[in-house]
């Protein structure tokens, strides 16, 4: 059996009248949740972006739309991998998750790189530096200087774990 719903008191759990949804498990090998849950956060054919600064960025797609860590029942460790590169070695590239609901880069989350061959590169744990509210969640690029791009292509992610 799985209850889920809105803790709306906040104290870490989740009183019968806060319970909006039941459903049960059944035929599974342990009746347990999946470990590993991969969301793509973006996905497309080669994308480049240059700009003039390096605080500003560019955020990529629909973004994962009223996504909110707290929903997603065990999770206690998220990776952010994304894929893209720069095209000017000496020119830095970064990649970043960015709240489209509060208009800001989630602090922790980026990633740079100096490689001209587009990689999936991996963080470490951000679930801390996630948002505990519902949100818009994009991923974002912005490069150091003009004089390069920030590359992506092919499928970054969000992967989610919990410990069963």
């Amino acid at each position: 059996k799985i209850d889920s719903g809105v803790d709306d008191d906040g104290d870490g759990t989740l009183d019968i009248e806060e319970i909006s949804i039941t459903r049960y498990i059944c035929n599974g090998v342990d009746g347990g949740f999946d470990e590993q849950i991969r969301l793509t956060i973006y996905e497309s054919p080669t994308f480049s972006i240059s700009t003039t600064s390096s605080t500003m960025g560019t955020t990529l797609g629909q973004g994962l739309i009223k996504f909110d860590i707290t929903s997603w029942v065990g999770v206690d460790s998220v990776l952010f991998m994304p894929n893209f590169n720069t095209s000017n070695g000496s020119v830095t590239a970064f990649a970043e998750l960015y709240d489209g609901t509060n208009d800001s880069v989630i602090v922790g989350t980026s990633i740079s790189t100096n490689n001209t061959s587009f990689m999936l590169y991996e963080s470490a744990n951000i679930y801390s530096q996630l948002p505990k509210e519902e949100i818009t969640l994009f991923m974002q690029l912005r490069i150091a200087s003009s004089s390069a791009n920030a590359q992506t292509t092919g499928q970054s992610y969000l992967f989610l774990y919990r410990d069963n």
